[in-house]
């Protein structure tokens, strides 16, 4: 099992490349994405240009085949196996994303889906029960504003972390988490908040490691 507690969204491409190559792509891999964002933006919607709104249109093989390819992913993952919650930009700007994901498959669980404990566990259960492994996936920018005030793309309102600690814990207990990535935690701007930034970080690997008692043995 691996956990991930630097970089930013871009990575995750190479991330889903690595397990690719490690566990082979006759596996079914589940993504659970924490997000403010879809991450599902291309080059021919962006308007800003952020290789970190792209990852996941690499990921599912909406776009970019190149980037996709050169980090070893040679078999697209299945839409069907995601969950993105809260993509609460969604009501505001995803960078052009939003009609790419609704003609997906995504199971997108919005704001008060994720708050509510009874649905988000169904659903992550739900999902672990297809996968043969998961792989969690956490952007600062998941959690409220005030938890991650100089974040690279801050999104007003969103849950508080405990809620986000709460969730995550219950994805570790099925049992099929092999990769856990944290990305976002950490920017070296003006913007006064790192030690709010950091601390956030640092409880939400706490949260994961603290469930993650068991992992699926595919290497």
């Amino acid at each position: 099992a691996l956990l991930l507690t630097g970089g930013y969204c871009k990575d995750a491409v190479g991330v889903c490349g690595g397990i690719q190559r490690a566990i082979g792509s006759d596996k079914r891999v589940g993504i659970i994405y924490l997000d403010a964002h879809s991450d599902m933006s291309t080059p021919a919607v962006t308007h800003t240009g952020i290789l970190g709104g792209m990852d996941m249109a690499v990921i599912l093989g909406v776009d970019m085949e190149e980037w996709r390819a050169a980090a070893g992913l040679t078999v697209p993952y299945d839409d069907r196996l995601v969950i993105l919650s809260d993509f609460r930009e969604a009501e505001v700007d995803d960078d052009g994303a939003l009609e790419i994901i609704e003609k997906l498959h995504i199971n997108w669980l919005k704001s008060e889906e994720f708050e509510n404990a009874d649905i988000w566990r169904e659903n992550v259960e739900k999902l672990a029960s297809q996968v043969d492994a998961i792989y969690l996936h956490i952007d600062a920018d998941i959690l409220n504003n005030r938890h991650v005030p100089n974040a690279a793309c801050v999104s007003e309102g969103g849950p508080s972390i405990d809620t986000v600690m709460r969730n995550i814990r219950i994805v570790m207990q099925t049992g099929k988490v092999l990769v856990y990535g944290t990305y976002g935690f950490y920017f070296d701007t003006d913007i006064p908040g790192q030690d709010s930034l950091t601390l956030s970080g640092l409880r939400v690997v706490s949260a994961g490691l603290e469930e993650w008692k068991e992992y699926p043995e595919l290497l």
